[in-house]
């Protein structure tokens, strides 16, 4: 069990007065403590230090009725904090839920379907292995292992023409624990595992003595089943193009997605791929999105678009058992084979729709597509990009202009790195010729094919 910060049952016998006096609706308490293992690596492959921590905390949040309106305000304590500093934020809060109301929804009761948590594995969010690896601290001899990979990985790719070196790396590991308790019942709990990477390698041209960071950040899975040899010889690689690379002109024609950018094409941040976020109830509700129950969301030329979304997938850092509210989370299908087939949201959103709430996100999880990535790259001049400098569409419409950290102009089977220049167009428009790799890949947040091929992208080049 959790400890809990201070006054935690204080806290709980309070609020219940204030929903018996009437000055608040409901209330919801996350509890939450979060223990932290964090690695750092010095530019000689040597760790340096590594930083443990723990922190516990308690998420609150109040619904103040005002009529036929409901303001919804929450605040944070953490240990340290005494009784009075929470009333004093309860206060400010009761002030700030009157002055930003919404229409009013009402919020689950007990044994309602929307909170039953019958079909969730618990043990889907965590992994045995690196719950004991965490806390018998032998996290940081495997990492020094992979350390020797990742040192063989760079003397590979260096040579005469280019030289790369090693900076620095670190290594994020956390275990937290969760628990739920509302004033309408509800008392949930779970315990979720995460790691996160980061290094930089320093590319130089030996001719022009031009030097260039690269940096690599990487959100993990799974820590022992992930492919570190591949993932630190094709980051090497890339360090390597990037500084050879030259400045592209301007290019239409086909453009393949790899297996960093197309996750990001489907779940940038923000998550704003329109095709997927107008399933949003908020975005219906704000009427940003235009969609509509069974129509097609684009008319596909080849492939079309087949999207879950999952909350529940296993070992995947973006699954979550259940919302604040207590909403458990499901799999659900938004779009088949381009039909729009269901919406997305929260309680309050869904409610304004008449829907049922489908709890949180989770994972976009596309469909494959028939053909292969060498089935693919069957055309005589094509581009290929690795990685977008940003990635960030216009919610709203689908336009987009993302810069190119590093791509290939292909031609003839020859690839000459590239790299800036604008990868412009509008999602729904790329969507209605494109097609899906066989080979899928899961990342944090993503489950789908590794690679997409659009008929009629465009670059807009610097020259």
């Amino acid at each position: 069990r959790m400890k809990v910060v201070n006054e935690y049952n204080n806290y709980v016998d309070f609020l219940h007065k204030k929903k018996e006096e009437g000055e608040i609706l409901e209330f919801v308490i996350l509890n939450s403590t979060v223990k932290r293992n964090n690695i750092y690596v010095e530019s000689n492959f040597q760790i340096e230090s590594i930083l443990k921590s723990s922190r516990e905390e308690v998420v609150i949040q109040i619904y103040v009725p005002k009529g036929e309106m409901l303001g919804i305000a929450s605040f944070t304590l953490s240990e340290g904090d005494t009784f009075e500093e929470f009333e004093k934020e309860y206060h400010d809060a009761v002030f700030i839920a009157s002055q930003s109301l919404s229409k009013k929804f009402n919020l689950p009761k007990e044994g309602e379907n929307i909170l039953d948590d019958s079909h969730i594995n618990y043990e889907n969010f965590y992994s045995k292995k690196f719950i004991e690896a965490f806390t018998n601290n032998s996290l940081s001899t495997y990492i020094s292992e992979k350390l020797e990979e990742l040192k063989e990985a760079i003397t590979k790719k260096s040579d005469e023409i280019v030289s790369l070196h090693f900076n620095s790396f670190e290594y994020h590991t956390t275990v937290s624990e969760k628990f739920l308790k509302t004033s309408y019942g509800v008392e949930k709990g779970y315990m979720k595992d995460s790691a996160y990477m980061e290094f930089i390698l320093t590319a130089k041209d030996i001719k022009t003595g031009k030097e260039s960071e690269h940096i690599v950040y990487k959100k993990l899975n799974d820590v022992f089943d992930f492919d570190y040899t591949s993932f630190f010889l094709n980051q090497s690689q890339y360090a390597r193009d990037t500084i050879l690379a030259k400045k592209p002109n301007e290019f239409q024609g086909p453009v393949i997605l790899g297996e960093i950018s197309t996750p990001d094409f489907f779940l940038p941040e923000p998550p704003n791929n329109s095709a997927i976020m107008f399933s949003s109830a908020a975005l219906k509700y704000q009427k940003i999105s235009n969609y509509e129950l069974e129509n097609e969301i684009v008319k596909a030329q080849k492939d079309t678009l087949t999207v879950h979304l999952d909350a529940t997938l296993k070992g995947n850092n973006a699954s979550a058992p259940f919302d604040l509210n207590g909403i458990s989370g499901q799999n659900i299908c938004i779009i088949e084979n381009n039909i729009f087939k269901k919406f997305y949201g929260d309680l309050r959103n869904s409610q304004y729709l008449d829907i049922q709430p489908t709890g949180p996100m989770g994972s976009i999880v596309v469909e494959e597509g028939k053909k292969t990535i060498t089935e693919l790259k069957n055309e005589d001049e094509y581009l290929e990009i690795v990685n977008f400098g940003w990635f960030n569409p216009d919610v709203s419409s689908g336009n987009f202009s993302a810069e190119v950290r590093l791509g290939y102009i292909v031609k003839d089977g020859v690839k000459t790195p590239f790299k800036g220049g604008l990868f412009t167009g509008n999602i729904f428009k790329l969507l209605e010729d494109c097609e899906l790799s066989k080979e899928i890949i899961e990342e944090t947040g993503y489950k789908g094919p590794k690679a997409i091929k659009f008929y009629k992208g465009e670059l807009v080049g610097l020259d």
